[in-house]
């Protein structure tokens, strides 16, 4: 019981923490730029990885108009490691462990005290710049990863940061589309030629 209440008493401080230095921050002018992304390749199990998703995610919506942070999962997916390690070459950096953060054409390796307000501080500067590159996109376009992203939401959820499960929104299919079309298309037939038949009796 003692263990439980000296981990909420430092949850509540580092939450504490974050939320006064993440005011202290001074945000640009909200414009027509695209958002940044913060990319974070982390692993299912990692500690200091666990520590960034409950950071990003403890900001809530406080900097959605700069920038979306996507996640992706390495240890257990070949696709987003075979990406990481492509992206980390284009930087010219090792992939040698997670999480491994990507901000334009800038990365950071772990997350320790500082990392978070350093990460946000970059966002923020790559949002004002006109010159941004998404070096991650670009590494994407250039080759065929098989890749699955993560939002903070289900990162989050997955890691019992939160128990709200995220909403997710699946594209409808136009396979599916053309099904329904058709079965409506039988019914309304089949309507049509049991009214047909019962006026001709």
């Amino acid at each position: 019981m003692k263990r439980f209440f000296k981990l909420l008493l430092v949850a509540l401080v580092s939450f504490v923490l974050i939320g006064t230095n993440v005011n202290a921050i001074e945000k640009p002018k909200v414009t027509d730029h695209e958002k940044v992304n913060v990319y974070i390749f982390r692993g299912n199990g990692c500690g200091h990885c666990h520590n960034a998703v409950t950071y990003f995610y403890g900001l809530g919506d406080e900097f959605k108009d700069y920038f979306n942070v996507v996640l992706y999962e390495v240890w257990y997916n070949e696709g987003n490691s075979s990406l990481g390690k492509a992206v980390a070459t284009e930087l010219g950096k090792t992939f040698s462990g997670v999480p491994f953060i990507v901000v334009g054409d800038t990365s950071f390796g772990g997350f320790g005290d500082s990392t978070g307000l350093e990460i946000i501080e970059e966002a923020l500067d790559a949002y004002q710049d006109d010159k941004y590159i998404d070096i991650v996109a670009k590494v994407q376009k250039s080759k065929n990863f098989d890749i699955k992203e993560e939002t903070i939401e289900e990162v989050a959820y997955s890691e019992g940061i939160t128990d709200v499960e995220p909403t997710i929104v699946e594209e409808e299919s136009s396979n599916d589309t053309i099904v329904v079309i058709v079965i409506l298309l039988v019914i309304i037939g089949g309507f049509g030629a049991l009214i047909y038949s019962s006026r001709k009796k």
